[in-house]
């Protein structure tokens, strides 16, 4: 299965559902099922963009205070990806505070995602393969491992993209 690997909290974002575009500066030609990793990296930088107050709402509605790290947290898709430049204007103010929309990057359109329990697993860059079988994987039992979190309540499916089936069109 494919993965990819996020900072926190975009990856808890995504994992949530208050995040459901991607933007990189590169694209991929994959489409399809993909994990969602959330980074080990916690630095002074990623502290000081956590407080900055625009995640606070999302994760509080979720019941989050602490985010796991090195861990996969979601199932999602890849949908579509699109220069950010083409879908910047169609995109909540949310949407656009939580990703980099600089002209150049792309915005990777992922489906609805499936928050669930963290599974430990060493990240990678780019796009990588896991086994087939990680989900099935019990969590592993060690001093700092990640809390179990219930998964949020169903919310209708956000407006982030034009057209009545909320995809791009």
């Amino acid at each position: 299965m494919k993965c990819i690997s996020l900072w926190q909290p975009w990856a808890t974002l995504i994992a949530i559902g208050a995040k459901r575009v991607e933007t990189r500066s590169w694209p991929t030609n994959y489409r399809g099922p993909i994990l969602i990793h959330a980074s080990k990296k916690w630095d002074a930088e990623l502290i000081g963009i956590r407080s900055d107050g625009r995640f606070d709402e999302p994760l509080r509605e979720a019941g989050l205070e602490e985010l796991p790290l090195g861990c996969i947290v979601a199932v999602s898709s890849i949908v579509k990806i699109e220069r950010t430049e083409a879908v910047r204007d169609r995109l909540s103010a949310q949407e656009r505070a939580f990703g980099n929309y600089e002209t150049g990057r792309w915005a990777w359109a992922l489906g609805r995602p499936v928050r669930i329990t963290p599974i430990p697993f060493k990240g990678a860059q780019g796009i990588f393969d896991v086994p087939d079988n990680v989900l099935e994987m019990p969590p592993a039992v060690e001093e700092a491992a990640p809390r179990t979190f219930e998964p949020p309540k169903p919310k209708p499916e956000p407006t982030l993209f034009d057209g009545p089936s909320g995809r791009w069109a």
